[in-house]
């Protein structure tokens, strides 16, 4: 999880070496799917599951209908 700047740094001495920019547009930052993590352990699992979905192609998204309107309602109330 670096700041915007240190990915154009790092991406520039990476070009400096050689690495061309068909690559570098391959490379994906992630910084987690929203699921409300607020520990840095949940932090990292919100990283690893969006590494999980971007690897499979995949949204994050509910599987299943019933998860899904529960959380909605959750959200809903003040």
């Amino acid at each position: 999880m670096g700041s915007r700047e240190t990915r154009k740094q790092h991406f520039a001495e990476l070009r400096a070496a050689g690495v061309a920019d068909e690559f570098l547009a391959r490379v994906h930052g992630p910084i987690g799917l929203n699921i409300g993590a607020r520990s840095p352990e949940e932090m990292a699992l919100a990283i690893m599951a969006e590494i999980v979905a971007v690897r499979y192609g995949r949204s994050g998204e509910f599987m299943s209908e019933g998860r899904k309107q529960k959380a909605e309602g959750r959200r809903q109330r003040p």
